[in-house]
C-alpha cells in the first residue's frame, strides 16, 4: 500500500509541475481536447466576426481589427485577388472560401510564401479556430507562429474542421501566418476564433489532494 501511495504522489507531482525544458508546441483537431490541455473551460478571448455589419477588406497597408485579432497580410495582395482578403458578412461572395456556420467569417489566403494572411493578437499561449470546407483549391495549409513553430492542416471539399495550437508550458506567441507549401494557392474561411492568454492554473483541490497523499505516505512509513 505504501508503494502505491508513493506512486500516486509522484504521478501528481509530474502533473502539477513541469520543467520549461519540457516545453512543447501541441496541435489539436478537437476544440474540447484543446481546451482541456489548456486547463479546461473556454478561452479568455473569443471572436466570431458577428459584430461586423458589412464586408471589410484587409491588407498589409490596411489591417482590420476584429475583437482581439488584427487581420493583415505579409505583402500587398495582387489586384485581382485583393478583395478576397476580407471579413465576409454574407451572403458569402466567395463560394470557394465558404462560411463555417452561415454567419460572418474571415477569409484567409496565401499565394505560396509571397502573400499570406497574418492573424495578430496580444501574447497568447494558445489559439484556435473552425474552418470551412474548401470548394476550390483544396489542399495543405501551413501555419507558422511568431515563435517559428509550424503545423499544417488539410482543407478539403468534403468537410471543414478545427485547428488549435498551444504552448503547453506557457510560452506566448503573437501571430499565426498562413502559407501555401510549394507555392500553392490556399485559402480557408475561419470563424469562432478562441485564445488563452495563460494556461489555466491548477485547481487548489489538486494541490490539497497531493499534500494529503504525501502526508499519508509519510505517516504510514513511520508506522512501519
Amino acid at each position: 500500500m505504501t508503494k502505491r501511495l508513493l506512486a500516486v504522489v509522484l504521478m501528481l507531482g509530474g502533473l502539477l509541475g513541469t520543467s520549461s525544458a519540457d516545453a512543447a508546441f501541441v496541435v489539436f483537431d478537437d476544440r474540447n481536447e484543446w481546451r482541456q490541455a489548456a486547463g479546461g473551460g473556454s478561452g479568455d478571448l473569443v471572436e466570431s466576426f458577428d459584430a461586423f455589419g458589412g464586408d471589410e477588406t484587409y491588407s498589409q497597408s490596411s489591417p482590420v481589427p476584429a475583437g482581439f485579432l488584427t487581420l493583415s497580410t505579409t505583402a500587398l495582395p495582387v489586384p485581382a485577388a485583393a478583395a478576397a482578403w476580407r471579413v465576409d458578412t454574407g451572403p458569402p461572395e466567395f463560394a470557394e472560401i465558404p462560411s463555417v456556420n452561415g454567419t460572418a467569417y474571415a477569409t484567409t489566403l496565401a499565394f505560396g510564401d509571397d502573400i499570406a494572411t497574418v492573424l495578430s493578437c496580444s501574447a497568447v499561449v494558445g489559439l484556435a479556430f473552425d474552418f470551412g470546407a474548401a470548394t476550390l483549391r483544396p489542399g495543405l495549409i501551413r501555419l507558422t507562429t511568431s515563435l517559428g513553430d509550424i503545423t499544417t492542416f488539410v482543407n478539403t471539399p468534403a468537410a471543414g474542421g478545427f485547428v488549435g495550437v498551444l504552448y503547453d508550458t506557457g510560452e506566448t506567441f503573437t501571430s499565426l501566418t498562413w502559407s501555401g507549401p510549394g507555392g500553392a494557392i490556399v485559402h480557408a474561411g475561419i470563424d469562432e476564433v478562441e485564445a488563452y492568454t495563460t494556461l489555466v492554473p491548477v485547481p487548489p483541490a489538486l494541490w490539497l489532494l497531493a499534500s494529503a497523499l504525501g502526508y499519508l505516505w509519510v505517516r504510514r512509513s513511520k508506522l512501519g
